[in-house]
């Protein structure tokens, strides 16, 4: 069982029911599975490939699954461990010894849209002891006028409708 037949098969399944045994059975026989799927739903980890990266055509080589060191990358790439131009250079040099479909599952998991056809929630509520990342919910942003505020409280300003997670404050 390879990782990207597994991925591929998983997201041509209809039925949720048949897609969360197919999960239960990856995650039982292919360890890196569990490693594709932190990368893939984990909302604390992004990568900042560039779209011209991930949009180029590779070639195809034989590999359909990812070696260690691939997996250490993308936690590292995940850390902010390289640059956006090394991180490009190790990836063009990584997708031809990958095949199509690996290549496809690759891009899809760097970009954060794994398609398989199920939500990080589902994917959570279905296996709670998988334990991949920690769920969290974001509160709703909406309109202040401070007249009713209560202090001490906290209050966030909402940019662009995004939030993000701040690593050095002094940067």
């Amino acid at each position: 069982m390879e990782l990207g037949h597994v991925v591929t098969a998983i997201a041509a399944e209809s039925k949720k029911s048949d897609k969360m045994a197919m999960l239960g059975c990856a995650l039982d026989e292919l360890p890196q599975f569990k490693d594709y799927l932190k990368l893939a739903f984990d909302p604390y980890l992004t990568f900042g490939v560039s779209e011209a990266t991930l949009k180029r055509r590779y070639e195809s080589g034989e590999m359909d699954s990812w070696t260690p060191e691939m997996v250490q990358f993308f936690y590292d790439l995940g850390a902010g461990k390289y640059t956006p131009t090394e991180a490009g250079k190790v990836i063009r040099d990584m997708m031809p010894m990958l095949t199509s479909q690996l290549q496809v599952v690759t891009i899809n998991m760097l970009n954060k849209t794994p398609r398989i056809g199920i939500s990080g929630d589902t994917l959570l509520k279905g296996y709670p002891g998988l334990k991949l990342w920690e769920p969290f919910s974001l509160p709703l942003a909406y309109p202040r006028d401070g007249k009713h505020d209560v202090f001490p409280c906290i209050i966030q300003p909402k940019i662009d409708g995004l939030r993000c997670k701040v690593k050095d404050l002094t940067a």
